[in-house]
């Protein structure tokens, strides 16, 4: 997803005189990639020509707005914008990218708890990520933790997380069978 964000910001170095249709779609896909790939908002080169930049911001005013509540870290109020604009990203067919933003956002907020705190309550987790249940908190971290976005140990006793330092850089396995101790 790198790669592609870097070829869009490639593109948007092309010399154009007015913006094209193919502009506006790359804007758009450039604020979700961006969203995925860095966690933060995309934005246009200064040497895109004023014209261009003009019609795509005003073509792709759902998307910035979605980038904008991305920005927040509120998960719920994202989902909110993000369902606000479903018709719209289903007829770009850019829906199941949004969705993955989401997932992502998730994924960051979590990763952002780690260099705060050693341990966090499974129940506290879910209530911060906008969860129903301690045991939804629980998945999605071990889901993280298989992924290899998180090193952990879940104590099921206590119903607490306990993160541990370091990247992810152990097999999946290995974190699972921890997991299970």
């Amino acid at each position: 997803m790198a790669k592609a964000l870097h070829m869009i910001q490639l593109f948007f170095a092309c010399p154009a005189k007015a913006a094209l249709p193919v502009h506006t779609t790359g804007y758009k896909l450039a604020l979700l990639l961006s969203l995925l790939v860095t966690g933060v908002r995309f934005t246009l080169p200064k040497y895109v020509p004023p014209a261009v930049h003009r019609t795509v911001r005003a073509e792709a005013a759902a998307y910035e707005e979605i980038a904008d509540a991305y920005k927040t870290q509120d998960s719920s109020a994202f989902a909110g914008v993000c369902d606000q604009h479903r018709q719209t990203l289903e007829e770009d067919q850019l829906a199941d990218l949004v969705q993955l933003c989401v997932e992502s956002l998730l994924v960051r907020r979590v990763q952002k708890l780690t260099k705060t705190y050693i341990a966090v309550p499974l129940a506290g987790l879910a209530s911060t990520l906008g969860m129903q249940s301690a045991s939804e908190a629980e998945s999605f971290v071990v889901q993280m933790i298989e992924q290899q976005e998180l090193r952990g140990r879940i104590d099921q006793e206590q119903g607490m997380i306990r993160f541990q330092e370091g990247e992810c850089s152990d097999s999946a396995q290995a974190q699972l069978e921890s997991l299970k101790a």
